[in-house]
């Protein structure tokens, strides 16, 4: 069980686990309470942890949560019930070609920790399989979000940094912009390792920002702290 500020998320062997990338990610969207209730689609959801840090966040945010494994949508369904914020999130068993393809809704934030597999093979676990590209790789995925997201909408995602130029690529294929990009490395003077970024339907000027993780072996860097410090239930 991995312990959050506003909640707790059950974990499962064959779902990928609670890490820094989802944390991060999690951690930088900004939603803020409107009038109208804003709706936020969550792509792939696991356990369910990129939601419950959305809804922890906005009194009103509505959520849909996807995944196209029973699984894990399973699983994800036991963390928003034990959670105070189950009203406010729907969960649907389906995957993002045939959602997207099909519904006639749209959203004011999307998210994703995407799988980041290019090929699969024979020896990868259950739980490295839920990564395998294959189930959605980046073309579809921004295909979607172009079709999906309001015109002032905002679609967050994380990557892999080595995978960089294959996204940019779909990003600017599907004439989506970016806006924010965090460089995450390990530490402050490694090279980023991911990317997270916040892409918008509207070209805007790009803000960069770093993120080291450590400041040293064990030790969270300030800025890592400050960023999650809304998140985690204790103080790093």
């Amino acid at each position: 069980m991995f312990h959050c500020k506003e909640f707790s998320i059950e974990e499962h062997p064959n779902i990928q686990k609670v890490g820094t990338d989802s944390l991060l990610l999690g951690s930088l969207i900004e939603i803020n309470n409107e009038n109208t209730p804003p709706k936020l689609l969550d792509i792939g959801t696991g356990n369910g942890l990129l939601s419950l840090i959305a809804a922890s966040k906005c009194q009103n945010l509505e959520v849909l949560a996807i995944d196209n494994q029973a699984e894990a949508i399973e699983l994800a369904n036991r963390n928003f019930i034990n959670s105070r914020f189950s009203n406010r999130i729907v969960s649907e068993l389906v995957d993002f070609e045939s959602f997207y393809s099909t519904t006639h809704q749209t959203f004011d934030f999307m998210i994703s920790n995407p799988p980041y597999f290019d090929e699969k093979t024979s020896e990868i676990s259950p739980r490295q399989a839920s990564r395998f590209s294959g189930n959605l790789n980046f073309s579809m995925l921004l295909m979607g979000v172009s079709k999906l997201l309001n015109p002032d909408g905002e679609f967050w995602v994380v990557i892999p940094f080595a995978q960089r130029v294959k996204f940019i690529s779909e990003v600017i294929k599907n004439q989506l912009f970016i806006y924010q990009i965090y460089l995450v490395s390990p530490f402050e003077h490694e090279a980023a390792n991911l990317l997270i970024l916040c892409i918008h339907k509207k070209s805007k000027q790009i803000e960069f920002n770093k993120i080291p993780i450590y400041d040293s072996v064990g030790i969270f860097s300030i800025k890592y702290k400050e960023i999650s410090k809304a998140v985690y239930t204790k103080d790093l």
